[in-house]
């Protein structure tokens, strides 16, 4: 426990031991999550810590003092399972360095710095959610290392020029539940590559470049649920496609050509919420 105790004296934020008990026996559980936050004053060095601390299956590095070399030191935990990096200056080369870590399961990352050549990195893991916002440098060319993810069951990929070019190269990727394509180039002829996905149940094709015609091609998702449409250019007619699909139960389209009347017919389909203001907080 000594490499724990010296990553909280860096600022690590480390929950306390769990232990539980079977019948005279007690066992000790392994930590659920080292956090690098605010607090952290470790740097990249601190994280050589990570190599001894045998009982982490998740970090999270939220720091912009760590990058590409801190993540050296993460690519040496083989148990770890999930990486979060938020606020951390980390590039390709860095995603190289956990392309070693055989067990990883979840990935979280800011994409700023991403490109197609990152998600080469991560293409010996079989990853089943993989989060990346913010990522203006992945392309179509670079879902084609995804291709292999048969568990991926979360993908997002805000912010990239991801078409339906790029959906299509991902016919493995069969049980994914939750798609996050927001602000990507998405448009209504690319809509018909997401009936590769017959398990989808959650879709945000927010901020991209829909009108409303290739919505049709969402009646094929027999288990869509969730369905998010803000700031696109769809109207009350192309809402109005998706009143057939019974497994939907929510749909958001605040700021679009949608109009009241358009979301009350659309109401009248019992189960069915439909959005078109922004929630606002009793602050705001």
């Amino acid at each position: 426990m000594m490499a724990l105790g010296r990553m909280e004296q860096a600022g690590a934020e480390v929950p306390h031991e769990l232990y539980e008990r079977n019948g005279e026996t007690i066992y000790q559980l392994r930590l659920l999550r080292i956090t690098c936050g605010d607090k952290w004053r470790g740097g990249n060095e601190g994280l050589a810590s990570l190599w001894n601390v045998r009982d982490a299956y998740e970090v999270v590095l939220d720091c912009p003092a760590i990058d590409d070399t801190g993540l050296r030191h993460v690519g040496r935990m083989r148990r770890l399972e999930g990486l979060t990096c938020n606020r951390t200056i980390v590039t390709d080369a860095g995603l190289q360095h956990v392309s070693g870590v055989q067990g990883m399961q979840a990935l979280q990352l800011d994409g700023s710095r991403i490109t197609d050549a990152g998600l080469a990195a991560l293409s010996h893991h079989n990853l089943m959610w993989l989060l990346v916002d913010n990522a203006p440098h992945i392309t179509d060319a670079g879902l084609a290392h995804l291709a292999n993810m048969d568990r991926m069951i979360n993908l997002r990929l805000s912010g990239s020029q991801v078409t339906g070019s790029g959906l299509a190269r991902l016919d493995n990727l069969r049980q994914l539940r939750s798609l996050e394509l927001n602000g990507t180039q998405m448009d209504d002829q690319s809509l018909v590559q997401l009936t590769r996905f017959p398990r989808l149940r959650r879709l945000d094709l927010s901020d991209t470049k829909v009108i409303g015609p290739g919505l049709v091609h969402l009646q094929r998702l027999a288990r869509l649920d969730e369905l998010t449409l803000d700031r696109t250019e769809v109207d009350d007619e192309a809402l109005q496609a998706l009143s057939t699909i019974p497994s939907l139960m929510f749909i958001s389209a605040v700021n679009t050509k949608a109009t009241g009347a358009g979301a009350d017919r659309l109401r009248t389909r019992p189960g069915l919420t439909v959005m078109l203001k922004p929630v606002r907080t009793p602050t705001q």
